[in-house]
């Protein structure tokens, strides 16, 4: 492949409203087939309660996943 080549892939979907985290990340993970997800934040993204928000959504949906 040319070294001035290059590729971007992104998900397929993208969801976004009110309470669309919530309601939408454990079924699209699992409709993605996606068996373990990682968490990737900072200290004030853990600060303000996102992260665990997150994880919260994803442990109710019975998805694996880890922060870092």
């Amino acid at each position: 492949m040319n070294r001035n080549i290059h590729r971007f892939f992104t998900v397929p979907n993208i969801i976004w409203g009110l309470d669309s985290v919530e309601k939408c990340l454990s079924s699209e993970i699992k409709a993605m087939k996606i068996k373990r997800v990682m968490i990737v934040t900072d200290k004030n993204i853990v600060k303000v309660g996102i992260a665990g928000a997150v994880a919260s959504y994803l442990k109710e949906g019975n998805v694996e996943f880890c922060i870092y």
